[in-house]
Protein backbone atom coordinates (compact mmCIF):
# COMPACT_ATOMS: atom_id res chain seq x y z
CA UNK A 1 0.00 0.00 0.00
CA UNK A 2 1.33 3.44 -0.96
CA UNK A 3 0.93 6.30 1.47
CA UNK A 4 0.06 9.53 -0.28
CA UNK A 5 1.26 12.73 1.37
CA UNK A 6 -0.91 15.79 0.94
CA UNK A 7 0.67 19.11 1.84
CA UNK A 8 -1.87 21.61 3.07
CA UNK A 9 0.39 24.66 3.43
CA UNK A 10 3.51 25.81 1.66
CA UNK A 11 6.81 26.65 3.34
CA UNK A 12 6.28 30.44 3.68
CA UNK A 13 2.94 29.87 5.40
CA UNK A 14 4.38 27.29 7.79
CA UNK A 15 7.35 29.51 8.63
CA UNK A 16 5.06 32.47 9.20
CA UNK A 17 2.86 30.49 11.59
CA UNK A 18 5.80 29.10 13.59
CA UNK A 19 7.55 32.47 13.75
CA UNK A 20 4.29 34.07 14.85
CA UNK A 21 3.99 31.49 17.63
CA UNK A 22 7.56 32.15 18.78
CA UNK A 23 7.20 35.93 18.63
CA UNK A 24 3.89 35.95 20.53
CA UNK A 25 5.47 33.74 23.20
CA UNK A 26 8.47 36.07 23.40
CA UNK A 27 6.17 39.10 23.60
CA UNK A 28 4.29 37.53 26.49
CA UNK A 29 7.51 36.75 28.36
CA UNK A 30 9.04 40.18 27.83
CA UNK A 31 5.76 41.95 28.60
CA UNK A 32 5.29 40.10 31.87
CA UNK A 33 8.94 40.59 32.86
CA UNK A 34 8.88 44.34 32.25
CA UNK A 35 11.89 46.48 33.07
CA UNK A 36 14.57 46.72 30.40
CA UNK A 37 12.89 43.98 28.36
CA UNK A 38 10.11 46.38 27.35
CA UNK A 39 12.34 47.68 24.55
CA UNK A 40 12.53 44.14 23.19
CA UNK A 41 8.80 43.80 23.71
CA UNK A 42 8.26 46.71 21.31
CA UNK A 43 10.64 45.23 18.73
CA UNK A 44 8.91 41.87 18.95
CA UNK A 45 5.57 43.63 18.43
CA UNK A 46 6.92 45.16 15.22
CA UNK A 47 8.03 41.69 14.13
CA UNK A 48 4.52 40.36 14.77
CA UNK A 49 3.05 43.23 12.76
CA UNK A 50 5.44 42.42 9.90
CA UNK A 51 4.49 38.74 9.94
CA UNK A 52 0.77 39.52 9.95
CA UNK A 53 1.24 41.93 7.05
CA UNK A 54 3.18 39.30 5.11
CA UNK A 55 0.50 36.68 5.81
CA UNK A 56 -2.29 38.95 4.62
CA UNK A 57 -0.41 39.66 1.40
CA UNK A 58 0.54 36.00 0.96
CA UNK A 59 -3.08 35.01 1.54
CA UNK A 60 -4.01 36.99 -1.57
CA UNK A 61 -1.06 36.39 -3.92
CA UNK A 62 0.50 33.22 -2.50
CA UNK A 63 0.37 29.63 -3.64
CA UNK A 64 -2.89 27.74 -4.11
CA UNK A 65 -3.27 26.36 -0.60
CA UNK A 66 -2.03 29.52 1.13
CA UNK A 67 -4.75 31.70 -0.35
CA UNK A 68 -7.66 32.70 1.82
CA UNK A 69 -10.30 31.67 -0.71
CA UNK A 70 -9.26 28.05 -0.08
CA UNK A 71 -10.54 28.06 3.50
CA UNK A 72 -12.68 31.16 4.01
CA UNK A 73 -16.24 30.09 3.32
CA UNK A 74 -18.08 33.43 3.34
CA UNK A 75 -20.92 35.04 5.30
CA UNK A 76 -23.47 32.29 4.63
CA UNK A 77 -21.17 29.62 6.07
CA UNK A 78 -20.40 31.81 9.08
CA UNK A 79 -24.13 32.26 9.77
CA UNK A 80 -24.68 28.53 9.40
CA UNK A 81 -21.79 27.85 11.75
CA UNK A 82 -23.16 30.19 14.38
CA UNK A 83 -26.67 28.82 14.00
CA UNK A 84 -25.72 25.16 14.11
CA UNK A 85 -22.82 25.37 16.57
CA UNK A 86 -20.25 24.32 14.05
CA UNK A 87 -22.25 21.73 12.15
CA UNK A 88 -21.46 23.51 8.87
CA UNK A 89 -17.73 22.92 9.37
CA UNK A 90 -17.91 19.28 10.41
CA UNK A 91 -17.19 18.20 6.85
CA UNK A 92 -13.82 19.93 6.85
CA UNK A 93 -11.27 17.24 7.67
CA UNK A 94 -7.93 18.98 7.90
CA UNK A 95 -5.34 19.20 10.62
CA UNK A 96 -5.81 22.94 10.67
CA UNK A 97 -9.43 22.72 11.79
CA UNK A 98 -8.67 20.10 14.44
CA UNK A 99 -5.80 22.20 15.84
CA UNK A 100 -7.97 25.32 15.78
CA UNK A 101 -10.77 23.57 17.63
CA UNK A 102 -8.34 22.23 20.24
CA UNK A 103 -6.72 25.64 20.76
CA UNK A 104 -10.11 27.31 21.20
CA UNK A 105 -11.07 24.73 23.80
CA UNK A 106 -7.77 25.24 25.64
CA UNK A 107 -8.12 29.03 25.58
CA UNK A 108 -11.66 28.82 26.91
CA UNK A 109 -10.42 26.80 29.87
CA UNK A 110 -7.69 29.31 30.79
CA UNK A 111 -8.47 31.57 33.72
CA UNK A 112 -9.05 35.22 32.88
CA UNK A 113 -6.14 37.51 33.72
Amino acid sequence: MTIKTIRVWDLPTRLTHWLLFLLVTAAMVTGLSGGNLMEWHGRIGLGILGLLTFRLIWGVIGSTYARFHQFVRGPAAIRAYCAATGAALVTIRSAHYRCWRCSVRCCCKLPAA
